[in-house]
């Protein structure tokens, strides 16, 4: 019993350094731009993983919030690009071997997302077309976002790389 007074002596003696009115300053974070589905290149040793489909997939998608306190209050547009060497990098981290999905294979609309006023993130649809390339190879494609319409867009959440596995 008497080991316990001390150190409830020392929990109560320390306990008055605690202070309750903490208040953090946030005033200099500014509003980013990522791709909440990044997965390339890895951030730490559990890695998110590649986004596997199966030959056939006619669709994909690629995403782009706005990240901060609030949403914008204008338009805002994200621009992203195919990115070939984001592919050679993970074929090096990789035991099977992608090619590059040839620009003919699929199609978008255009190489911008626009997230709407108000809201937070949008995206683009990718059309894949599996008639132009044949369904044995494993195949992927990579995009990176290259610009963010004045925005920053973080380094280590702006590239995405799709696989296309064959039979």
């Amino acid at each position: 019993m008497k080991i316990y007074i001390p150190i409830l002596a020392i929990a109560i003696l320390f306990s008055g350094c605690l202070k309750s009115n903490v208040k953090f300053d946030y005033s200099g974070i500014k509003p980013v731009i990522i791709n909440p589905k990044s997965n390339f290149p890895a951030r730490g040793a559990f890695a998110p993983p590649i986004l596997d489909s199966a030959f056939g997939v006619k669709t994909i998608r690629i995403y782009a919030r706005y990240s901060y306190q609030a949403p914008p209050d204008k338009d805002i547009a994200v621009t992203f690009a195919a990115n070939d060497s984001l592919i050679a990098a993970y074929n090096q981290s990789q035991p099977i071997n992608y090619k590059a999905l040839p620009a003919d294979a699929y199609s978008l609309i255009e190489n911008k997302i626009i997230i709407k006023a108000g809201t937070t993130e949008g995206f683009v649809p990718i059309t894949i077309i599996p008639e132009r390339f044949n369904g044995i190879d494993n195949y992927a494609i990579a995009f990176t976002i290259k610009d963010g319409a004045g925005t920053v867009v973080a380094d280590n959440y702006k590239s995405i790389v799709f696989t296309l596995k064959g039979h």
